[in-house]
């Protein structure tokens, strides 16, 4: 599963990074594969991950993925 980080952004209201990544798989991604790729990407624990968004065009292995990253799980629990 090859990924890339296409926009991040940080929300100083909401304490969370605003991330969207471009994954190129066969089949579609599952949450905790989403996790994982994403917690490997930025070194950052799967606990503190909110995936917001999974989508793809309809025959294509391209999908876009936007996920929230907080500062703690706390932070995300708000």
């Amino acid at each position: 599963m090859d990924s890339e980080i296409l926009n991040e952004r940080k929300n100083a209201l909401f304490r969370r990074n605003e991330i969207e990544i471009s994954l190129e798989t066969e089949t579609s991604p599952s949450h905790e594969e989403v996790k994982k790729v994403v917690s490997e990407k930025i070194s950052s624990p799967v606990e503190n991950f909110a995936i917001k968004k999974i989508e793809n065009r309809f025959g294509s292995n391209n999908f876009k993925v936007k996920v929230f990253v907080y500062d703690s799980e706390e932070q995300k629990n708000k």
